[in-house]
């Protein structure tokens, strides 16, 4: 849409997109009043009753038979009350108490003693100060380069395009890539392409160079959204402790809205020529870059692996203070999975009663907590 009306003169440039906006929220009503409700919210309500049907309706055809599914309600009213009972008692306050602090500093950013410089990181700040800031104008980007503006809408629309094949290309990476070497990685592509584009903004303009250009911030932005975009959000829910990961996650969320306004307000002066910029166009790339390498290096020392773990053994690894780097090197008893596993024979099958399986998941929560 936005190509189609790139080379109109009038209002309806920009009147159109807007309009054929309106064209969405019909659908989208309908299909959110005829969808079944979540049946996690049903069991939440205490109305099991209608858990099953919907079970069923959203399963493929034969899923489920009747002893399977009677075991995974049992496993959602298990998982339930273990939130309540996780998530009883957390405070804000607690938040920057302990082991947590260092836990919130990696979803928000609260600078600790360990590394009094993470202000400005965590997880979601990274995914504005890591160099990919520069997408978020790259029309205007290239244009300043010298690009036409038709030229500059289509590869605007290229990076559209190949967000969508670096999300999926980052499902085929996850089951065998660690969320940190994969974060690592796209920090340093990232700075790869900052290094290309900064030293292209030296040289004479000509096609090449900006077709150059504009295939630099095509790859950025897909290292972006094959790994940093996603993960983060991966890792703002695991990294929190259980009971904390509501008031965690708000808090990082947060932090990231406040870190867009200095990146807004940066961005147009960076990109404009003077006078009413600073005209450094595509050398601004060299200003992402140093932000880009602090940001790795906040990766490298903090951020730990949390991929594989469940929240529990998360919980013993950062009440032993394990550094960042060692993470994925350790270790945890086999106790847990052992209690793991009791449990989760206790809610596959029927022959137990109702009083055993409360022994067992008790068991298992206390060895947990």
């Amino acid at each position: 849409m936005l190509r189609a009306v790139s080379e109109i003169e009038t209002d309806w440039a920009w009147k159109g997109p807007y309009a054929a906006q309106w064209v969405f929220p019909i659908p989208l009503l309908l299909i959110a009043y005829f969808g079944p409700e979540s049946p996690w919210h049903h069991v939440r309500k205490g109305q099991i009753d209608q858990v099953k049907p919907i079970l069923k309706r959203i399963a493929r055809a034969g899923h489920y038979d009747d002893r399977q599914l009677d075991a995974y309600v049992a496993y959602m009213k298990h998982t339930v009350a273990l939130e309540k009972a996780e998530t009883t008692g957390g405070s804000w306050l607690e938040m920057f108490k302990g082991t947590n602090l260092r836990r919130t500093e990696i979803v928000s950013s609260i600078p600790t003693r360990e590394f009094a410089d993470a202000q400005m990181f965590g997880v979601w700040g990274l995914q504005n100060w890591c160099g990919n800031a520069m997408l978020g104008l790259g029309v205007v980007l290239l244009q300043t380069a010298g690009m036409s503006d038709v030229l500059a809408y289509d590869i605007n629309t290229v990076i559209n395009a190949t967000n969508i094949l670096a999300v999926a290309f980052g499902w085929l990476l996850l089951p065998h890539f660690g969320r940190r070497s994969l974060f690592l990685t796209g920090l340093i592509s990232l700075g790869g392409t900052l290094v290309v584009l900064g030293i292209l903004a030296f040289f004479k303009q000509s096609p090449a160079n900006l077709y150059t250009q504009g295939a630099m911030l095509v790859v950025q932005s897909f290292w972006f959204q094959a790994n940093i975009n996603p993960l983060s959000y991966a890792i703002a829910g695991e990294i929190p402790a259980t009971h904390l990961r509501p008031q965690a996650i708000a808090m990082g969320r947060a932090f990231y809205v406040v870190t867009t306004v200095p990146l807004n307000q940066l961005l147009p002066y960076m990109l404009n020529q003077k006078p009413a910029g600073w005209g450094w166009g595509t050398k601004s790339a060299w200003f992402w870059l140093g932000c880009n390498i602090l940001c790795t290096l906040w990766v490298y020392f903090r951020l730990p692996e949390t991929g594989g773990f469940s929240f529990a053994e998360l919980d013993i690894l950062f009440s032993n203070k394990v550094s960042a780097r060692k993470f994925k090197h350790v270790t945890i008893h086999d106790e847990l999975a052992e209690a793991e596993t009791k449990a989760e024979i206790a809610n596959a099958t029927n022959e137990k009663n109702d009083n055993e399986k409360d022994v067992v998941q008790a068991e298992v929560y206390q060895l947990n907590a």
